[in-house]
């Protein structure tokens, strides 16, 4: 699976990205921190462990168009989607826009692309600003527009072509070893085209409208109601069990006070009435990836045996893709509750 993306430069040095498969065009060199002190990686690096994160075996082509130099313009855009076309991608990528009028020429290479079966997923403007080119009907738009009433992350809307999250949409990058979320249109839109990609097959064979009209239905697109969890008995699966701040956490917000770590929850749950696991909430709350990249294996069997007797399984730190939580949805029949993605 091939994936342009049209974007900044980026040194992409973390051990995250080792073992991926990213091809980088510079044609405007020059790598350019988003900020050094609590996002330390180029906007590039985000958007394609945005991608990543829902894709990690995808092939990207990244192809630089911002750098110190010279900033991005239309006819950049429209030359490396040209690019990318003759690259045999399937998607693109593009987590930046132009704030211009109205571009023919911009429109109907888009149009070519789609003609050549290439889909470009595209972030509209954060500041509302009409953006090109995921203003564009023959482009799936990407922005952060419902009411944060919403019980939805997002919905698609066949009017337009855009995907729409609510406004407080954030995203981890926890792959990243980055503790703080991050917001704007640009991430999101890189877990858009990470999601398809994953499920290009399916993705082919239906419509935009109606893949995202199924996705939107799944369950994992619920924003979860935390006064649910504490209807019920709740038992918490975390690295820290005796810390007095992740005690404070469970009891304060689910009223909960039995905290394992992974390896002795089970032994725990066998002195326990069974029957009450069934309205109750298997809360996990794992804060280091590093942890769970070392238990990843044994924690995943561990939580999968033992969430099947809950009602609920709430994840404090998004750990787990979309794309994983579907996963364990269909093969489990369980479902990971998150607040973020």
């Amino acid at each position: 699976m091939k994936i342009g993306v049209i974007d900044t430069d980026g040194e992409f040095k973390h051990t995250y990205f080792k073992e991926k498969k990213i091809n980088i065009k510079r044609l405007n060199p020059g790598v350019e921190l988003i900020a050094s002190d609590i996002y330390p990686f180029s906007h590039a690096e985000y958007v394609c462990a945005a991608i990543l994160a829902e894709n990690p075996s995808a092939e990207i082509i990244l192809i630089n168009i911002i750098g110190k130099n010279v900033k991005k313009n239309g006819i950049m855009i429209i030359n490396s989607i040209k690019m990318l076309i003759d690259e045999g991608v399937c998607l693109i990528n593009i987590s930046l826009g132009i704030e211009e009028i109205y571009s023919d020429d911009f429109y109907k290479v888009c149009e070519e692309a789609k003609a050549c079966g290439v889909t470009i997923v595209a972030a509209h403007c954060n500041e509302n600003a009409t953006a090109y080119p995921a203003s564009f009907d023959n482009v799936i738009g990407v922005d952060i527009k419902l009411n944060n009433e919403e019980n939805k992350f997002f919905r698609f809307s066949k009017n337009n072509n855009n995907v729409y999250f609510v406004k407080n949409s954030m995203v981890s990058f926890y792959q990243l070893n980055q503790e703080h979320l991050m917001k704007g249109n640009s991430f999101l839109t890189g877990r858009i085209t990470g999601l398809i990609s994953a499920d290009y097959k399916k993705y082919k064979k239906m419509s935009a409208n109606k893949y995202f009209e199924e996705l939107m239905l799944n369950e994992v697109n619920v924003i979860p109601d935390f006064q649910k969890y504490r209807k019920g008995y709740v038992i918490c699966i975390s690295n820290r069990p005796n810390d007095a701040l992740q005690k404070k956490y469970a009891a304060e917000c689910f009223s909960c006070v039995d905290i394992f770590e992974f390896d002795k929850i089970e032994k725990f749950l066998e002195q326990k009435d069974c029957l009450q696991y069934k309205t109750g909430t298997l809360l996990i709350d794992i804060n280091s990836n590093q942890y769970y990249l070392s238990y990843k294996k044994e924690l995943e069997i561990i939580i999968c045996r033992v969430g099947i007797l809950f009602k609920h399984i709430f994840v404090r730190y998004p750990i787990f893709t979309i794309t994983q939580r579907m996963y364990y949805q269909k093969k489990y029949n369980i479902l990971f509750e998150q607040l973020y993605l």
